[in-house]
């Protein structure tokens, strides 16, 4: 068993979904069934975060991340992108935008 510390950093040009004001952003990060959720930042398109999680993993260096980003609604939040990652260390990532 071991830790894997994710560190959600920032965001940059997010798509602005709400009909009045911005995106209201967060992200949910997935690691091997385990789930963490950043704080919401309210009318932002480029948020930043600085959240960092601790997973216990059982191997850090194989562990794969998922990250959703999601605009918080009232009713039901909207998907803003996903990506995922799986062994890496120190990467930016490239956000795959969300599908129509």
């Amino acid at each position: 068993m071991g830790k894997l510390i994710v560190r959600v950093i920032r965001a940059l040009d997010l798509e602005d979904v709400d009909l009045f004001g911005k995106s209201d952003p967060y992200v949910i990060v997935d690691v091997e069934g385990s789930s963490r959720k950043t704080r919401t930042i309210k009318n932002n398109l480029n948020p930043v975060w600085e959240d960092v999680f601790e997973f216990n993993v059982l191997n850090p260096s194989g562990a794969i991340v998922s990250f959703k980003v999601k605009d918080k609604h009232i009713i039901k939040d909207q998907k803003l992108g996903h990506t995922q990652v799986c062994g890496v260390y120190g990467h930016c990532l490239r956000l795959r935008p969300r599908k129509a």
